[in-house]
């Protein structure tokens, strides 16, 4: 029966104490806090007291009681901390107890409005300290302060047993619990032997209850068997002895509760309840509806009781405790504790959680009067205003209140916080209060109001703002400086805000807030500032010394560590010093750390410069020291390192119990953490050695010793071991005739594997096994005595033949692997061609082996050109493409060429642009054709006369081999605009094509002037036949090994057909040769495309321009392979050029557009877009041929810009505007 239940006066007091236990959550469903009543906070609340039907007490964690007085309906927190309270009673209406979980002790004589700490540990025994204390329990009886705890085994104490307890006070209020438990069960032998054999226990008590002042009882749970056991202890003395009582279940009970000296509930985990009808003696089990475990029990009286658990579980009995019915709760909360008076009882529990039932049937919440008073009114009289500052330092203020059912008192306090919400403890019943001697400051004074029922209003605040403080000022002043000193003054008024500092610089006045000082000695500064109302800072006083010079500590020795990096066994280190000052060393400051960059403190050790300490351990120590001089400044550390290690290294060996390779190799593996080992002893079989392996060539049985010796002289103990060496397996080799390399794959499916062994009792047989993983081990069956075996139709791949031999005595020997390459199939490329492209094409190629040798190379080719050697095609140039590719592996199979067609178009939706290149002359134009093509600049410039053309038919071809431009030159002189351009180009060479004639010595001085003396170049012949063959030779001379063998031949009496060829030219520096119509390919032609290297000639033009006996002279003279690019006209000539070109690499995007009616625009040209990579078309002046229409309209999709060479002049505008409409 809890006392709490009855109307009585309470004698003595039973603590239950619980070690490392939290009550277990019913469920994860979410906190119901709306459960925790006006005035309790949202804590755990474990314990619940009524004095009457109306007053009772709650607490909890974070040191929380709460008190009603009207029923539970409305509570007022009394007390908070951070202790968990686990009890709370009370002896009379106003003495009080209340227990903690960290076994402190609490009491009051004013009920329970105040609180103070009865003892801070209830058990003064140490291994007490590890108990913890649960619920409480009064025995009814006569009031002498009779009280009783009990607790047990802590998970967290760090003691393995702990037995469950109880500890007796008697007299004194709670204060003092006595010196030793009254019960400690130790009921069972100690398994560790650490107690002597004495018995042991390890379990703890959850509840107790007393039924009059003789009769009690304790429950809680066994943890010593293997299952947790319920425990039962009962006393007929008020708690002085105890005797056991068993429920008979292996379950741990949570608490107990006594209607009369013989009925009795217990309750406990698993929702389990025993009821007993006989005191205890025996007890039975009853039904109980839920499974959850019950925290509490109350007994109203020997039939009717309430329990209460987790998850909200409220539970009814009306037969004292056989059956149980569960009643509808107002909370999924756990609930720990229950109290009764009569038909009311009350349950708490976790969250702040208060239920409580007035008819004994339903359970609700609490309905507080929650509605605080009103503070309608709050003035200052001396303050009337919250934004002046007043020099009055006692402020008064004065407030009224209204509430419904009556203000009781008003609570207020007064600081400098705005938000301060005055405690729920009533100050006054006046309405005014008054203060005096504050200090300056803003002061804010904050007040609330409580009516009848502990309701407290919201905090009401007024500020205001007194200032009866002068400023204050700091400096940063030093005590040293070591040159010329700048002083900040830092002065502050937190209130009306400073007006001025002065100060005084050795005797001199100033003002303001910097300081600056200069020359060595002593200086004195006086110092003082005034705020906006006239409060004056009393005037501060600081002396300062300028000196720039430090004492500093030199030579740090150490006579018993004398080197640095050198290790140590002796912990005793002594060191010694000299110092340096100009004015003199007082002292030293000095320590020894482990931090490599220690700093001594300004603290001084010694006046001696020696010292001599203990290294406190192993490792690498540092002793710094720095020297203090007699103007009290303390110079800069010196250090030096000490090295301790006074562990011997550790040695580990690596032997086999049998070892049977010959001779028998045992590894030794010393490490020392510190030192490093320094040397490694071993004994085998009496025979001395050192170092970190031992080898034993001879069978049977060895012994080895081994120690290692540290580099700071400390020696490991030394170590035995024993070990066997048995047999030499037969020594093995193999290899294959078939594939002799295995690094090499071959083209052959057949292999053939012969292999040798020998033993000194010789080749019992072999095992082997053929395979694709390398390291298969054979098994130990014999498979062949022979010493080969051939194998057939192997597909590609790596395989691995394994071979093993065993000798007459079983040794089989390790094995023996052979890799086999054999690669009979070529790999597959694929590539991720598109039909077509707009803009640019990206192609990969994906080459794949398979499992054979891998991929060697991958190449491909656009149109028929040079072999590139990559799998990544990127083309950015307008065009239709062939591509061409393959690959070969490393073997050497070939895969067949693949071939893929794709297109590389103008955008959808573009507009192919236009760009002039044009100058007001022939020469402006050559100039404005060189900037396009070389913007950046160009190492050479090739230069001809701007008058003629033989000469400079040759010259795009040999200004792509030199890699420039072709500018053109008067005669006579070379124009400023060139030489500026040669200039700009940065050409560090020129080539003049043609004699003195077409270009004089004029030209070439000033072309040396910019370029340099001896960097002009004339190439040049006695006609234009010879001029076109020195120009040739130049340009294979140029090419040098890239030459591709590609010659143009073009009549020498007029320029339209070579000029055509001109971009091609330039590109691939292919030379061009002058056919005379009148005696064809003489012998000199011959001669010179011979010596040049010939291999294939283009004839540019119909029959009656370049004869087909002189192309056939060609061919059979040279000798070389023949091709004639013709049309019906200049112009289809050029077009067919064009499009051989563009097979040959260059493109329609870009095209130049010039007039095929004069040379110098499409002279100068040729260079340009040879350089850009685009054909030429021809044109007449004042209209567009058709052979160039139709060659625009053809590949207009290739086109996204046309360039026009030479002003209207030369291509009109009507031409201009027909390109634009062909390639539309």
């Amino acid at each position: 029966m809890r006392l709490s239940r009855v109307h009585r006066v309470l004698g003595a007091l039973l603590v239950v104490a619980l070690i490392g236990f939290n009550f277990p959550c019913a469920s994860a469903k979410s906190p119901d806090l709306a459960l925790s009543p006006t005035g309790v906070p949202a804590v755990d609340l474990r314990s619940v007291f009524f004095l009457d039907a109306s007053t009772g007490f709650a607490a909890g964690s974070n040191g929380v009681i709460a008190k009603t007085t009207n029923g539970g309906e409305n509570w007022v927190q009394v007390r908070s901390g951070t202790e968990d309270l686990r009890g709370v009673a009370f002896w009379s209406a106003s003495q009080g107890v209340a227990v903690s979980f960290d076994r402190k002790a609490f009491g009051t004589t004013d009920g329970g409005q105040t609180w103070t700490l009865l003892n801070g540990n209830v058990t003064p025994e140490p291994y007490l300290e590890y108990i913890n204390v649960d619920r409480l329990a009064l025995p009814p009886g006569p009031t002498n302060y009779v009280g009783l705890f009990v607790g047990g085994y802590n998970p967290f104490g760090g003691l393995p047993y702990v037995p469950e307890q109880a500890w007796r006070t008697e007299g004194n209020g709670g204060a003092y619990w006595g010196s030793q438990p009254v019960l400690r069960p130790c009921r069972y032998p100690d398994p560790e032997g650490e107690t002597g054999g004495d018995p042991v226990g390890k379990g703890e008590f959850f509840g107790a209850d007393f039924v009059d002042a003789s009769r009690g009882w304790v429950v809680g749970a066994d943890y010593f068997p293997a299952v947790t056991t319920a425990t039962v202890y009962a006393t007929t003395n008020g708690g002085v002895s105890w005797y056991q009582q068993s429920v008979g279940a292996p379950v741990s009970l949570r608490d107990v509760s006594f209607a009369t000296t013989a009925t009795g509930i217990a309750v406990g985990a698993q929702g389990r309840v025993f009821y007993t009808s006989n005191g205890g003696s025996t007890w039975s089990e009853g039904s109980s509806p839920v499974t959850s475990t019950l925290n509490a029990v109350e007994m109203i009286d020997a039939s009717v009781g309430w329990a209460v658990g987790a998850g909200g579980v409220i539970l009814k009995t009306t037969n004292g405790g056989q059956t149980w019915t569960q009643v509808a709760s107002p909370t999924a909360n756990d609930l720990y504790d229950l109290a009764a008076f009569g038909s009311r009882a009350w349950a708490v529990g976790r969250y702040g959680t208060i239920v409580l039932t007035e008819d004994g049937a339903t359970w609700r919440r609490p309905q507080p009067d929650v509605t605080p008073p009103l503070v309608t009114s709050l003035t200052s009289p001396t303050h009337p205003s919250d934004a002046t500052w007043y020099a009055n330092a006692s402020p008064s203020f004065s407030w009224s209140a209204t509430d419904p059912a009556g203000v009781a008192g008003y609570s207020y306090a007064l600081d400098q916080s705005p938000d301060t919400i005055p405690p729920a403890t009533v100050a006054t019943t006046g309405v005014s209060a008054s203060f005096s001697d504050l200090s300056s400051g803003e002061w804010w004074f904050h007040l609330r109001a409580v009516d009848g029922y502990g309701n407290w209003s919201a905090p009401s605040h007024l500020k205001v703002r007194i200032d009866v403080t002068p400023p204050t000022t700091l400096d940063d002043a030093a005590s040293l400086y070591p040159g010329d000193a700048t002083i900040t003054l830092a002065p502050s008024d937190a209130h009306s805000g400073v007006a001025l500092t002065r100060w005084t610089l050795d005797g001199t006045p100033g003002t303001g807030t910097v300081v600056n000082a200069s020359g060595d000695g002593t200086h004195t500064l006086a110092y003082a500032s005034v705020d906006a109302v006239g409060n004056t800072e009393a005037t501060k006083t600081v002396q300062f010394v300028i000196d720039s010079v430090l004492p500093a500590v030199v030579d740090l020795q150490s006579s018993t560590h004398p080197v640095a990096s050198s290790w140590y066994s002796a912990t005793a280190a002594s060191f010694s010093w000299d110092a340096s000052s100009n004015v003199g060393v007082v002292g030293y400051s000095y320590e020894l750390s482990s931090d490599a960059g220690c700093v001594p403190d300004e603290v001084v050790d010694t006046a001696a410069p020696s010292a001599s300490l203990v290294v406190p351990g192993e490792g690498v120590w540092y002793f710094c020291v720095r020297a203090k001089d007699t103007l009290g400044r303390w110079g800069g550390t010196q250090r030096r390192a000490v090295r301790v290690d006074l562990t011997p290294p550790a040695t580990t060996d690596d032997h086999s119990a049998v070892c049977t390779a010959t001779p028998c190799v045992v590894g030794l593996h010393a490490a020392d953490a510190l030192s490093g080992v320094s040397v490694t002893r071993w004994v085998l079989d009496g025979v001395p050695g050192t170092g970190s392996t031992v080898v034993a060539s001879t069978d049977g049985t060895h012994t080895l010793a081994y120690a290692s010796v540290d580099f700071a002289g400390n020696v490991e103990t030394t170590k035995t071991v024993q070990f066997l060496v048995d047999a030499t397996p037969p020594s093995l080799s193999v290899s294959s005739p078939s594939h002799p390399s295995e690094a090499v794959w071959y083209r052959l499916d057949d292999a053939v594997l012969s292999w040798t062994a020998t033993d000194a009792n010789g080749v019992a047989g072999y095992s082997y096994a053929l395979d694709q993983i390398p390291d298969t081990v054979p098994d130990t069956s014999v498979d062949t005595t022979a010493t080969s075996i051939a194998f057939s139709d192997l597909p590609t791949g790596e395989h691995w033949f394994h071979v093993r031999a065993v000798d007459a005595y079983g040794t089989w020997s390790a094995p023996q692997h052979r890799k086999i390459r054999v690669d009979v199939d070529p790999p597959a490329t694929w590539a991720n061609v598109n039909a077509l492209y707009e803009g640019s094409a990206a192609i990969v190629l994906s080459p794949d082996d398979g499992s054979g040798s891998g991929v060697a190379s991958t190449w491909w080719s656009l149109n028929g050109g040079t072999r590139v050697y990559g799998t990544a095609v990127n083309v950015t140039t307008l065009g239709a493409y062939e591509l061409a590719y393959g690959s070969m592996d490393v073997a050497g199979n070939v895969e067949g060429t693949r071939t893929a067609l794709f297109e590389v178009v103008r955008p959808t939706g573009s507009t192919p642009t236009s760009v002039p290149v044009q100058g007001a002359t022939r020469i402006a134009t050559a100039i404005e054709a060189s900037k396009l093509a070389f913007p950046q600049g160009a190492p050479a410039v090739v230069i001809a006369t701007a008058r003629n053309w033989p000469d400079a038919l040759g010259g795009s071809a040999l200004a792509g081999a030199a890699g420039g431009p072709v500018l053109l030159t008067e005669p006579t002189a070379l124009p400023a605009e060139v030489a500026a351009e040669v200039a700009r180009l940065g050409a560090s060479k020129a080539y003049i094509v043609g004699g003195t004639g077409a270009v004089s010595s004029a030209v070439a001085t000033a072309l040396a002037g910019v370029v340099g003396q001896d960097k002009v170049v004339r190439v040049e012949g006695r006609d234009r036949y010879a001029t076109a063959h020195a120009v040739a030779a130049m340009v294979v001379a140029l090419k040098g090994a890239s030459y591709d063998g590609t010659a143009f031949l073009a009549t020498g009496a007029n320029f339209p057909d070579a000029l055509g060829a001109g971009p091609l030219a330039a590109a691939k520096g292919r030379p061009i040769y002058l056919v005379d119509p009148k005696t064809g390919a003489d012998a000199v032609l011959i001669s010179a495309m011979k010596a040049a290297g010939v291999t294939h000639a283009v004839a540019l033009g119909g029959g009656s321009v370049v004869s087909t006996s002189a192309v056939d002279a060609v061919a059979a003279g040279v000798p070389c392979s023949t091709e004639r690019w013709w049309g019906a006209d200049r112009y289809a000539t050029a077009a067919q050029v064009a499009q051989k070109s563009v097979q040959a690499g260059l493109s329609f995007d870009g095209v130049g557009i010039a007039t095929g009616e004069n040379f110098p625009d499409a002279l100068s040209a040729g260079a340009s877009l040879g350089r850009l990579g685009s054909v030429v078309l021809l044109t007449k002046t004042a209209s567009l041929p058709d052979p160039t229409r139709t060659a625009l309209a053809e590949n207009k999709r290739f086109i996204s810009k046309v360039r026009f060479f030479g002003g209207t002049g030369a291509v009109s505008q009507m031409v201009r505007n027909a390109v634009l409409r062909a390639i539309k």
